[in-house]
């Protein structure tokens, strides 16, 4: 079976107790902050897990700004994901 990286923008800055709740519901969640956003890279099994995060998005009150699928899960590589940080990714520009 193959997985998708979706990398997912949401509208302002997530507090520590929202980036906790994700990486407790979705599993592996990686985010980088940027000006006025937050940029969430996620990898799903299929759609309906896609549905699923976004599902949990708007539960939490999160308004999605840009959507995009990055690669499957088999093409990536550890220097492309970070480990999950609240901060920005150093080295990296989005």
């Amino acid at each position: 079976m193959t997985s998708w990286v979706y990398e997912v923008q949401v509208v302002g800055r997530l507090s520590q107790s929202v980036l906790a709740e994700l990486d407790a519901e979705v599993g592996e969640v990686f985010t980088t902050t940027e000006p006025a956003t937050t940029l969430i890279r996620a990898s799903t099994p299929d759609q309906s897990a896609l549905v699923g995060l976004l599902d949990l998005l708007h539960a939490l009150g999160l308004n999605v700004f840009a959507l995009r699928r990055v690669m499957d899960i088999d093409e990536r590589s550890d220097a492309e994901i970070l480990p999950f940080s609240s901060g920005p990714r150093p080295g990296r520009s989005t």
